[in-house]
């Protein structure tokens, strides 16, 4: 008997339209034994509610949580699972697009590999009309994936399936208000856990002009930065590190959250130029800019130059 999969998802301030394709290319998976579970982080959002509960009526396997209050992502995915039955647990975002072989080609990976822990995928990026704007294209070992996370979040995190025992094993997601895929992922590391990147395109993972990557962006960067820090404090420390709220706060404060803000987005602005440029020279023009520009320019160029190096040694 195929094992049942939890599809887990959160939905705050998504339009009905974009929310109807995410939900359609789940419950249209050609893998049948799917439950969806959904959790509302806004408890104001009537026209999703309302939508959600006629979606819940047309189809058994979708459960619906609403939270009294907003939680944000983390809680909320936490929420989910805390009800979630599946042997392995898939996440999906309220606006992406599943491929309808995406579950199946996914567990095939960690029935057939079960030294594997979690399977991800490439994927197309697509704007608020389905136009394709994008893509996430690459193809690396389990050693490679390692390396390249410390120097960027490159898995998507719609695109995962994980075992539930892993979810298990690192006690869910931990609270913060972005990024936490990533930390998730770098205390999978932390603890050798395998991670295998198919190399097919089985998400369309949708960027919006209002996400947090885009309109927090400077807080986005720190809380990464943070986060990476707390995974070589777990080398040093047998696993060990001391996350908390107030440290994170504190790391905002020394890194001058609103002062630098300004100059951060000045930075991605210009970083964002030298990779839609063409031609070489003014490339090289424009990256000698950025590089002279400020720190934030630098760690995004240097960043961008050693993940394609280590991609290809």
């Amino acid at each position: 008997m195929s094992k049942l999969v939890s599809v887990i998802m959160t939905v705050y301030n998504e339009n009905e339209e974009l929310v109807t394709k995410s939900l359609n290319s789940i419950i249209n998976q050609t893998y049948k034994n799917i439950e969806i579970i959904i959790v509302l982080d806004n408890p104001d959002n009537k026209d999703i509610k309302h939508l959600l509960i006629r979606y819940s009526e047309l189809h058994e396997n979708i459960k619906l949580i609403f939270n009294e209050k907003n939680l944000g992502v983390a809680s909320s995915l936490n929420r989910a699972f805390n009800i979630a039955s599946g042997e392995y647990i898939a996440r999906m975002d309220s606006d992406d697009i599943s491929k309808n072989n995406r579950i199946e080609k996914q567990v095939t990976v960690l029935d057939t590999y079960k030294e594997y822990d979690l399977v991800s995928s490439n994927c197309w990026k697509i704007d608020e009309k389905d136009n394709i704007v994008g893509e996430v294209n690459v193809n690396v070992s389990n050693e490679k994936i390692k390396k390249l996370l410390l120097i960027s979040n490159f898995l998507i995190h719609p695109s995962w399936l994980l075992r539930r025992d892993l979810f298990i094993e690192l006690n869910g997601y931990r609270n913060f208000e972005c990024s936490q895929d990533y930390d998730f992922l770098l205390r999978m590391i932390t603890k050798g856990k395998k991670i295998f990147l198919l190399d097919e395109k089985l998400v369309e993972y949708r960027v919006r002009e209002n996400s947090i990557s885009t309109s927090r962006a400077f807080k986005q960067y720190l809380i990464a930065r943070y986060i990476k820090s707390l995974y070589y404090e777990r080398k040093r420390n047998n696993g060990k590190d001391s996350f908390s709220i107030e440290n994170l706060n504190n790391y905002f404060k020394i890194n001058k959250l609103i002062i630098d803000e300004m100059k951060f987005n000045k930075s991605k602005t210009i970083v964002d130029l030298v990779k839609s440029e063409k031609t070489i020279i003014k490339k090289a023009i424009m990256s000698f800019y950025a590089i002279s520009y400020s720190k934030f320019s630098r760690h995004m160029i240097g960043s961008k130059i050693q993940f394609n190096v280590n991609k290809i040694m």
